[in-house]
């Protein structure tokens, strides 16, 4: 900067604002601020990212903790993040909780320690059966001055950003889609979490058989109290309720997520005897592109989710005393 400010005979706090990418705000002369561009190219400077860092107090960085990055539709939520990322000359640092308190609660520490600017999570949570001893996520961030968006589902005890989706409203209409195809008996099949999107779909589920009349049977509610593909939870579950008499089991089904939608059909389709049609079902989730499972589907608005959460996280960073929002994206039915 000194060698460059002689050179050009300027001073070298124009030099330094210059390449800080402050030449605007300073109101420095445009020419100016272009020939010392020029010169620092030729020169090959490059800025010192920590001295940077420490005199900006900004790194540049946003923090994304996410249960499982593979999910297609966590995929599908980081793509709207990184849209607006991308105007706004930010690095991502990405990590992943693989549906763990302790590993989620790691990876914040970590994001902390490394002084990012904002953090967009996905939340973990607990089953009920199974309560962590892992402090609260709204608690440990309450004192942090550091701008958060929660992403997804809202965590017990949350009061700041949240961007999510009307998950009761979705599982109400899905509900009515079947009582519409003549469902009477519908079950319910869900993992038995402390979350707010399982709480709200459950109660979508119950709110769509008390607008018609039809009784939520205890019987038919499936709550797993575990994420294990080798578990035969389900697997009992289901033939325990197929063991029943004629006309008191159920006749549909509806499922809270799509893995678990999936695994339901498989596990029917082996229990029921082989010229049986399958019970309908219906699910918050998508089907792959180029292929249809016949499900009842609440499409997810995720890629919008991913888009406002980071966007709100930009508001915040510009706004830090901006109040708490909860935005509420419609899902769609197919």
């Amino acid at each position: 900067m000194k060698s460059i400010a002689e050179e050009l005979q300027i001073s070298r706090s124009t030099v330094s604002f210059v390449l800080a990418g402050e030449a605007e705000r300073r109101r420095i002369n445009p020419e100016t601020a272009s020939r010392i561009l020029e010169r620092a190219r030729e020169l090959g400077f490059r800025p010192n990212y920590f001295a940077q860092a420490l005199n900006t107090r900004k790194t540049g960085a946003i923090g994304l903790v996410f249960p499982d990055v593979h999910e297609a539709f966590m995929a599908e939520m980081l793509r709207g993040i990184d849209e607006v990322f991308a105007r706004h000359d930010v690095t991502m640092m990405l990590c992943s909780s693989r549906m763990d308190r302790t590993l989620e609660m790691r990876n914040i520490e970590s994001l902390l320690y490394r002084g990012i600017d904002g953090l967009i999570i996905v939340p973990c949570v607990d089953f009920y059966a199974r309560p962590s001893d892992v402090p609260p996520l709204a608690e440990r961030l309450a004192d942090e001055k550091l701008p958060v968006v929660c992403a997804d589902r809202i965590p017990p005890g949350w009061a700041g950003h949240a961007v999510v989706q009307d998950d009761r409203a979705g599982a109400q209409r899905a509900v009515e889609r079947l009582i519409e195809g003549s469902a009477r008996r519908i079950g319910c099949i869900s993992f038995d979490l402390d979350a707010s999107s399982s709480g709200e779909r459950i109660a979508g589920y119950r709110d769509a058989l008390a607008r018609h009349g039809l009784t939520a049977d205890e019987r038919w509610q499936i709550r797993l109290d575990r994420i294990d593909p080798h578990a035969d939870d389900l697997s009992r579950a289901l033939r325990a309720l197929l063991s029943l008499p004629e006309g008191e089991g159920p006749d549909a089904w509806f499922v809270t997520t799509t893995g678990l939608s999936y695994r339901t059909r498989e596990l029917l389709a082996g229990l029921l005897p082989k010229d049986a049609p399958p019970p309908p079902i219906a699910r918050f989730g998508a089907d792959p592109a180029f292929f249809s499972s016949g499900m009842i589907s609440v499409i997810q608005p995720h890629h919008e989710i991913g888009r406002q959460a980071a966007e709100l996280l930009f508001a915040t960073i510009a706004e830090p005393d901006l109040a708490p929002r909860r935005i509420v994206l419609p899902s769609l039915l197919a």
